[in-house]
Order: structure tokens, then C-alpha cells, then sequence
């Protein structure tokens, strides 16, 4: 056929075949690998999306409840409240409407330790999900972790004035710890304790040794100095970027 004897005929028909098998699986197998690793690529983009939204309204508030109330001592500073002689007194009740009122004061002292703490759980849980906070925005995700990071330092970084200064510090790890602690489980789904149980904890742990990261916690606050007490920039500076991670997670909301 057009000039070809059979021999040369058949060799063509042969090359031909094995051109159109060695295409056809090359082609099988490029769409397999890279239509997997699309897949792939999508289904953990959206298991990350789910997490971040599981987790993206309780973090806002606890950031938010917090930078509240650190703006409140800042305004009263060094507060009637943040003692350490409050913790062994137990008032039955309100008797006046008064912020002397050392059930009020009582009440201050631990929803202030629970803020902190509670903070600490919603980003340790989060941690444990997904290793990293990703907010779905390169720009926004590198933000928050910064300001995470600036966060986490202002609570431990820097040498123990002792001599001149007054300053107490809760270590990285002492950080995850906490977290660790305020995690619970209710139905199966791991969340952050409520300010019920927190109370119970809170009651132990000056006699339970089980509870340090607790003591941890609360010391960190308690009997801040009118002067030279570097816990005071220490505060107003986590304040700051409270604020900023809130407007970061407002900014990413849809």
C-alpha cells in the first residue's frame, strides 16, 4: 500500500500502535497524578477552612473579653482587684453596689485568671488541629502569627527584674501547658472548660499540686506594683495585639 511493501507496512502499523498505547497510558497517568494531587490540594484546603471557622469566632472573642478587661486595669491600674489576699476569701454574695465589694472583687480576680487562660486553651486547641493558625490569606495568616508570636512574648520573654524592678514572666511551654489545661470534652468534641469548672479549679489550686499551671497563670496577674512593675508595659503591650488579632479574624469573616 502507496509503495510500502508488507514488512514495511506492518513495522509502521506497529510503531503506530505502540506511539498510541505509550500516549494513551502516559496520558492515564498524568491525569491520575495530577488529578489527585489536585484533589488532594483542595480536600486539605478545605478541611484547614473548616477548622479555621470552627475555631475563628471563639478565638475573636476570647481575644476580645480579654483585651477588655486588661483595658479596664490599665484604667485602674494597679486595680483593687488582682490581689493575692482575695484568693482565700469566699463572700457569700453581693452586699453592695460597689467595686470595693469583695464579692465583685472575688469575681474580677478569677473572670480575670479565666480570660487568660481561656485565651491560652482556644489557641492551643487550634494549634493541635492545624499546627499553624492559616487564615485562608497569606498576608493575613503571616500577620496573625506575628502577632501571636508578639503576644506569647510579652508574657515570656525578657530577664526577671528582681533588683530594681518588679516583673514576672509565663514561659512558652508554661503557655501550652495552661492550654492544655483549660482543654475539656463535651459530646466528644474538645473546647475550652467553662467559667463554672474553671471556678472548682481555681478553689484547688492552692493545695492541689496537679493544678501549677493554674497558680502560674494567676501569679502572673496578681499584686501589681504602682511603681517599677514591668508587668504594667507588659499588659498594655498584649492589649495591643489582642486587638490587632481580633481585627485580623474580622478582616478574613466570610
Amino acid at each position: 500500500m502507496f509503495g510500502l511493501s508488507a514488512p514495511e507496512f506492518l513495522g509502521l502499523a506497529v510503531i503506530a500502535a505502540l506511539v498510541s498505547t505509550v500516549g494513551t497510558l502516559v496520558g492515564l497517568v498524568l491525569k491520575e497524578y495530577f488529578f489527585n494531587r489536585s484533589f488532594e490540594r483542595w480536600r486539605e484546603k478545605r478541611q484547614l477552612l473548616a477548622v479555621y471557622r470552627r475555631y475563628r469566632d471563639p478565638l475573636s472573642l476570647a481575644a476580645r473579653e480579654l483585651a477588655d478587661r486588661l483595658r479596664q486595669v490599665e484604667e485602674t491600674y494597679p486595680t483593687n482587684f488582682l490581689q493575692a489576699g482575695l484568693i482565700e476569701q469566699h463572700p457569700t454574695g453581693l452586699l453592695a453596689n460597689s467595686a470595693d465589694d469583695p464579692w465583685f472583687r472575688k469575681y474580677r480576680l478569677v473572670s480575670m485568671v479565666y480570660r487568660l487562660c481561656a485565651l491560652l486553651g482556644w489557641l492551643e486547641l487550634y494549634r493541635q488541629d492545624v499546627t499553624f493558625l492559616d487564615i485562608g490569606k497569606e498576608r493575613i495568616n503571616s500577620q496573625f502569627r506575628s502577632e501571636q508570636e508578639k503576644l506569647e512574648g510579652y508574657l515570656a520573654d525578657g530577664q526577671l527584674n528582681l533588683r530594681r524592678w518588679h516583673d514576672l514572666l509565663i514561659f512558652r511551654e508554661e503557655q501550652r501547658a495552661i492550654g492544655e489545661g483549660m482543654i475539656g470534652r463535651t459530646d466528644s468534641i474538645r473546647s475550652v472548660i467553662g467559667y463554672a469548672a474553671f471556678c472548682d479549679l481555681f478553689d484547688k489550686a492552692s493545695t492541689d499540686e496537679k493544678l501549677w499551671w493554674l497558680r502560674v497563670s494567676r501569679n502572673f496577674l496578681l499584686d501589681l506594683k504602682d511603681e517599677k512593675d514591668f508587668r504594667r508595659d507588659r499588659l498594655r503591650g498584649m492589649r495591643q495585639h489582642l486587638q490587632n488579632m481580633v481585627e485580623l479574624l474580622r478582616a478574613n469573616s466570610s
